[in-house]
């Protein structure tokens, strides 16, 4: 629905299609009816906390935290759960599966240690001998394979293999004895779940039963929906914030927001800074997380590549105005600009008018011009690619340049180059970082910018001004 609730889910598990109906009163799902996937009914607390799990038909009990610490169903299921105060798990008790203690990576089980986390895996405890566990991972993080050495040949042996649903249901393709499996998280086996840190998953329907602590974050979509409804491109590492794992770059929850903005359609235009300074980068994503630019969704990456990844998220066509501020100016007649702002010295780091055309014409297939083109993608015909590179449009090599990359772009796009050098709308040496909404982007003599329209006509533009104003998010000034 427009909050992102599933309204119907099919699922198909090779041998028979089971679809379910979800109802909701508001956000909060009430019972799902119909085909293979009908629950009973769920009912909620005053925190929205689902104190009846319909799927199981379990009671459930909370904490301060709204982290659940008792789950009773009678006669079949009983399971206590003990946090400290920032509500870290400490210890279970299961009726079906005994007492477990978690101690910072190390996990035991009824007194006795199980394993030991290791960055790759485990190492299982075998009557006081550890033995190495391996896990292989997808681009989300969810384990498909699970290996160690065999003790005498020396040789891989598999001892689990796991396949997933979207929305994370587990498809078992060789069992085992691996609980932490759908993005790395422990799978609760009693209920079905998986426990995040901040609350639990539950799979098998894609929703939370409990309200994102940051909910305020993600305020236009429901507060127990699983990553906006986007399990392929995004994960949430801890119950309570997206992550975008386009193209398996994962990005932090700053480098995400702007993707996310875009997604829910809260915003249409981008603006992306290369920028190789780790701490511009984080305070520029940092401010774009506190709303601080309006009607644009601005994030900042030290290459092409990482913003392109970022980018791969977002539908094609779907933003109104594209605006990359890079490195650039004029070289032996030919303009460029560059695509990684921690290599100024090499050539390969940035895209010539040259370069342009030979990409065009199949002689020579320059993954950084692949790039280029797969951003400017993601703008609507008739939209504004706004290519913030110092001299990118100075005189003949500047009108080449835009024609080149027009030509990259379908012939679909306005494209705006500056004649001159031009001024980043990021207050880099002042205290703090902010977009400069109130003035433009600041050409030095006034020497404006080149438009280079669809049809490959030209024209001088006086000034271009950005607005935090969804009416109006670009001004251009002839």
């Amino acid at each position: 629905d427009v909050m992102g609730n599933i309204n119907t889910l099919s699922r198909y598990d090779g041998v028979t299609t089971k679809v379910g109906t979800y109802n909701y009163s508001g956000n909060q799902l009430t019972g799902i009816s119909a085909g293979g996937l009908g629950t009973g009914t769920y009912y909620y607390d005053f925190n929205g906390n689902a104190t009846t799990d319909g799927r199981i038909g379990s009671t459930v009990n909370y904490n301060h935290l709204n982290l659940p610490i008792a789950v009773d169903k009678v006669g079949a299921l009983n399971i206590v759960y003990t946090y400290d105060a920032a509500g870290q798990k400490l210890k279970k008790v299961s009726n079906l599966t005994g007492t477990t203690d978690y101690v910072d990576g190390i996990q035991y089980q009824d007194g006795s240690i199980d394993f030991i986390e290791t960055e790759e895996g485990i190492a299982r405890n075998n009557n006081g001998t550890y033995v190495y566990e391996y896990n292989l991972t997808d681009h989300l993080g969810n384990v498909r394979y699970t290996f160690n050495k065999h003790p005498i040949t020396g040789a891989v042996q598999i001892l689990q293999q796991d396949d997933y649903y979207a929305f994370g249901l587990r498809k078992v393709a060789s069992g085992g004895t691996n609980k932490y499996l759908y993005n790395g998280k422990e799978l609760q086996n009693e209920l079905g779940q998986y426990d995040y840190g901040a609350r639990f998953y539950d799979p098998v329907i894609g929703r939370w039963n409990v309200v994102d602590p940051k909910a305020e974050l993600y305020f236009s979509h429901s507060a127990y929906n699983y990553v906006v409804g986007n399990p392929i491109l995004l994960v949430d590492p801890n119950g309570m914030e997206i992550i975008s794992i386009a193209g398996g770059v994962r990005f932090t929850e700053e480098e995400a927001k702007s993707a996310f903005e875009v997604i829910t359609g809260q915003k249409r235009n981008v603006y992306i800074n290369i920028n190789d300074s780790y701490t511009q980068r984080e305070e520029i994503n940092a401010d774009d997380k506190k709303k601080s630019y309006g009607s644009w969704a601005v994030f900042s990456a030290k290459n092409f590549g990482l913003a392109n990844e970022a980018l791969n998220a977002f539908g094609d066509r779907s933003l109104s105005n594209l605006a990359i501020e890079t490195h650039g100016g004029l070289s032996d007649g030919e303009a460029y600009m560059r695509t990684d702002d921690g290599q100024p010295t090499s050539s390969r780091s940035n895209i010539f008018t040259s370069e342009i055309n030979d990409f065009l014409d199949g002689s020579m297939k320059r993954s950084e011009v692949a790039l280029l083109q797969s951003m400017a993608s993601k703008v609507s015909d008739g939209g504004r690619l706004i290519i913030a590179s110092c001299m990118g449009g100075s005189g003949v090599p500047g009108v080449q340049f835009g024609a080149a990359i027009n030509k990259l772009t379908g012939n679909r796009l306005n494209v705006f180059l500056p004649k001159n050098l031009v001024t980043s709308v990021f207050k880099r040496y002042s205290t703090g970082l902010g977009l400069s909404i109130k003035e433009n982007f600041k050409v030095t003599n006034d020497a404006g910018w080149l438009q280079t329209l669809p049809n490959g006509q030209t024209r001088n533009i006086k000034d271009i001004k950005l607005s935090p104003y969804f009416s109006k998010p670009v001004n251009i000034v002839k």
